[in-house]
């Protein structure tokens, strides 16, 4: 489901037919935005997907782009949750549990005021109401299996710093990791195979986690037999509109053939709904 960015030596072969996530981000002085996509490695329109994996794909596509519509100015963060719920429920796919998208700041990725995935019981969030102003990492999960994330055997490898904890680090290794870490990544996530002297990182990681100095982002995933898409994306809420800064890539319908399509008209008006608003034209 997310967090693998293996080191080298631990990747996987990608082959035809799998499931591919790709992520990416970046940030301008403190000024973060993030984007993903899913494909299924060689559809293409003369090789097209079919059955669950196309549903799959597509139906995370098209949750992402109503959730991008429903954040609009006076919008509530819960209609975001039920857009998704919605286009899921027409392709009998399952939104993920516990993923939370959050209002991005200067240096924040993950301020309080959050868009969960799916709503579920035992895991409510505080409602807000979206402002111009505002800007959304926007992450839609969604999973062909029960969409409950479960912890891999796979290492965990993307961590990120708490600025509130102290401590004076006993190793030579773990001193020269956290030097590393306080000048590159002093308030963003970073992979250890990021960092200079990569043996060194991984002795230094056990030392700052016992006190609390980095948390771990580990590796997540649904059932063995289950297939899950993320699709991602940057919005920025303005007074009369929304637009998308990262993430919009045009996902290409003629690779994906699914077995079921939104029958909704309310749900396929949202999807399709134009969310840059159009200046009236004053009259000579």
């Amino acid at each position: 489901m997310g967090h693998f960015s293996p080191l080298e030596g631990e990747s996987a072969v990608i082959a035809d037919g799998d499931v591919a996530k790709v992520i990416t981000g970046c940030h301008i002085d403190g000024w973060a935005t993030n984007a993903s996509f899913t494909i299924v490695v060689g559809a293409t329109g003369a090789n097209a997907c079919t059955g669950q994996k196309a549903d799959l794909v597509v139906a995370c596509n098209q949750a992402m782009l109503a959730a991008q519509r429903a954040i609009i100015p006076g919008g509530k963060n819960t209609d975001v949750t039920e857009a998704i719920a919605r286009v899921c429920e027409e392709y009998k796919i399952n939104p993920v549990e516990g993923v939370l998208s959050h209002k991005i700041m200067k240096y924040c990725i993950d301020s309080n005021d959050v868009i969960i995935n799916k709503e579920c019981t035992g895991q409510a969030v505080a409602e807000f109401e979206f402002a111009a102003g505002d800007v959304i990492g926007l992450d839609v999960y969604c999973s062909t299996g029960k969409g409950v994330p479960m912890e891999s055997e796979n290492r965990s490898t993307v961590y990120k710093r708490d600025i509130n904890k102290q401590y004076m680090l006993k190793m030579k290794s773990s001193r020269s990791f956290f030097s590393e870490i306080e000048k590159r990544f002093p308030s963003m996530p970073f992979s250890i195979r990021q960092l200079n002297d990569i043996t060194g990182a991984k002795v230094g990681v056990k030392e700052c986690q016992d006190h609390d100095l980095i948390h771990e982002y580990p590796v997540l995933c649904d059932k063995k037999d289950a297939f899950v898409a993320q699709f991602g994306a940057t919005v920025a809420i303005l007074p009369k509109s929304t637009a998308v800064l990262s993430g919009n890539m045009v996902l290409d319908s003629a690779a994906y053939v699914p077995d079921n399509k939104v029958e909704n008209e309310e749900v396929a008006a949202l999807i399709k709904r134009d969310m840059w608003a159009k200046e009236d034209k004053k009259k000579k």
